[in-house]
């Protein structure tokens, strides 16, 4: 069941969201290193007078094949580097206070290295603050990226002077590409894509919450199929009852009316460890145990090449058979749904011969932080654990489509964590 929420274009501070994307977002399939895309404006009506107005500027740093094929001698030399601001105004009357947080998120199309790089700092943020603004997570000194993403950088508060209106706070972050050394081939046309926001992505009416946790049987049907060959899968989870095999997430059909199908990607298995199928069979498999905190990223490109990184280390590497299964190669028949196809999460819809729900495979219980889909480059699900205040029901909130997605099953129970 998706309930669509409404657009807010004015919402509390809590909920002021404001993008520096720091490669092309979705729209774009590529960023030119060192490129200014852009600027936008958001305002927020803040509580009684104040309001905020943020400016952001779009830019992108890419490690190019001919910047990867340079051989430099030291590895502390840049290759190549990028700065983007977020700049604040507070308006309203002397003594007047607006507060907000900043986080380093990841956005678009989402690159992960293998061992080695990244754990020695080859791609770097350093945030430049403001007095106003105090420094969490070593953020003001040159840290690998792959430990500040996805945390809170800042805290910041603009204080209007007396006799004025208004004051203005702006944030830095800089990003620097070094010389790798080891695997430089791996590097080389790879964007990072990164954004900082000031407060919330949700609307007000919804709270981030920590995860989202699953019974035996919840799943939530994310209104996806594939279009493409090259696809990427992030998933950032729990597993903390599977006894039995059955799938984290993904989709399986019929490819005709005969017994071939393929697979869109499935991690499938028992006790924490998990066969990836795609194609047109079990590519490999991860093991990445039960009650532990792990990180999932299934990538594929247009030349049936299949990598599978857990916790960013590559475990899989090699060509797949059969082709990832989309929309238009599933078997379909005239009296068929359209969402035959479609990933779900918590679970692998298990359609059989265009059926639109024929069977599912839920794992017993999961807690999911993020889950993403990027089909050819475009981030196409972005998923937030969150509750909506008006209904109190749990769920995961969309970014991309707008759209608050909660239990597609009518029995098991989907249930978020903390705020």
């Amino acid at each position: 069941m998706q309930q669509k929420s409404k657009k807010n274009y004015i919402i509390p501070l809590i909920s002021l969201s404001m993008f520096i994307i720091l490669t092309f977002g979705a729209a774009y399939a590529y960023y030119i290193s060192n490129t200014t895309m852009g600027t936008a404006n958001y305002q927020v009506t803040l509580p009684k007078t104040t309001s905020l107005i943020c400016t952001k500027t779009d830019c992108g740093v890419t490690a190019t094949p001919a910047m990867m094929a340079e051989s430099n001698t030291s590895s502390s030399e840049a290759k190549d580097s990028s700065t983007c601001s977020v700049t604040c105004t507070c308006d309203g009357s002397a003594g007047a206070v607006c507060n907000y947080d900043v986080y380093l998120l990841e956005k678009g199309s989402i690159y992960t290295p293998s061992t080695g790089i990244g754990n020695n700092k080859e791609f770097t943020a350093q945030l430049s603050l403001p007095t106003s603004c105090t420094a969490e997570n070593d953020s003001t000194t040159e840290t690998s990226v792959y430990t500040l993403k996805n945390k809170k950088v800042a805290s910041c508060s603009i204080t209007i002077p007396s006799g004025m209106n208004s004051f203005v706070g702006a944030v830095n972050a800089t990003f620097r590409i070094y010389n790798p050394n080891i695997d430089q081939a791996e590097m080389a046309g790879k964007s990072y894509r990164y954004y900082l926001v000031a407060g919330d992505e949700l609307p007000s009416n919804y709270v981030r919450k920590d995860y989202l946790v699953s019974s035996g049987g919840a799943y939530i049907d994310t209104g996806y199929y594939w279009q493409h060959e090259n696809i990427e899968i992030y998933l950032d989870a729990i597993v903390t009852s599977n006894s039995s095999s059955q799938s984290l997430f993904g989709n399986e059909e019929y490819t005709s009316s005969g017994s071939n199908r393929n697979f869109a990607g499935i991690p499938y298995g028992a006790n924490g460890s998990y066969a990836i199928y795609l194609g047109s069979t079990s590519q490999g498999t991860v093991t990445p145990g039960t009650n532990t905190r792990f990180n999932l990223r299934i990538l594929t490109d247009a030349s049936k090449n299949i990598q599978v990184f857990l916790n960013g280390t590559r475990k899989i590497n090699k060509t797949y058979s059969g082709s990832v299964l989309t929309r238009q190669t599933a078997y379909t028949s005239s009296s068929t749904s359209t969402n035959v196809g479609h990933i779900f999460l918590y679970s692998n819809h298990n359609s059989v011969r265009g059926s639109t729900n024929a069977g599912t495979q839920a794992v017993g219980a999961m807690k999911v932080y993020a889950f993403k889909l990027i089909d050819n480059n475009v981030m196409v699900r972005d998923f937030i654990p969150c509750t909506n205040t008006d209904t109190g029901v749990d769920g995961l909130y969309d970014t991309i489509s707008k759209t608050f997605f909660t239990n597609s099953n009518s029995s098991g129970t989907l249930t978020a964590g903390n705020d």
